[in-house]
């Protein structure tokens, strides 16, 4: 009746913030939507706490110089590119996962990661163990290379501010496994 509006409850604004976090994934152009599941023989992936990670590139990794060039349209790249700007808190996560079990891509842990403030304080906190991942395959450099190998403008504004350029902590850039 008259009574002053309630407040919303912890249920209410906890799903508010969920649907508000899920509102800003961005839709890739039409066809390439989530992955069809298919069940995958010797998954490589590791979970630590409320952590799960691949430890090494699945065979369509678009980090992969290997991969099939174009699967994925530009703008996928250019909207992923803010995983590797400084002290940035989104992570790019492994295509071949699912939505119900999403898992950080193990590329982007070995080449993109360096400058990402989630994934440092999951290393710093014990939840990415640097020594469980490694690359039997060569990776692009960085980002900006796979992005550019992908279609994406080498002048895009988007790129610019891409950093991750060097390895992650204690990861050993050739190997790909932590240094001694």
């Amino acid at each position: 009746m008259g009574g002053a509006p309630r407040a919303p409850s912890s249920t209410t604004a906890a799903a508010l913030t969920r649907r508000n976090r899920l509102d800003r994934r961005r839709p890739a152009e039409s066809g390439h939507g989530p992955p069809r599941r298919r069940r995958q023989v010797g998954r490589r992936h590791h979970r630590t706490s409320r952590t799960d990670y691949r430890t090494e590139p699945c065979p369509r990794c678009p980090w992969r110089v290997d991969a099939p060039l174009n699967a994925f349209p530009p703008q996928v790249f250019r909207d992923s590119a803010r995983t590797t700007y400084d002290m940035a808190t989104h992570t790019f996560g492994c295509h071949g996962s699912s939505r119900s079990a999403p898992q950080t891509c193990a590329g982007f842990l070995l080449r993109g990661a360096s400058d990402n403030l989630t994934i440092r304080l999951a290393v710093a906190d014990g939840r990415i163990d640097p020594d469980s991942i490694g690359s039997p395959v060569e990776l692009y450099s960085d980002y900006r290379a796979m992005a550019i190998a992908n279609g994406v403008d080498p002048d895009d504004a988007a790129l610019a501010p891409c950093r991750g350029d060097r390895p992650m902590i204690g990861l050993d850039p050739r190997a790909g496994r932590h240094q001694q």
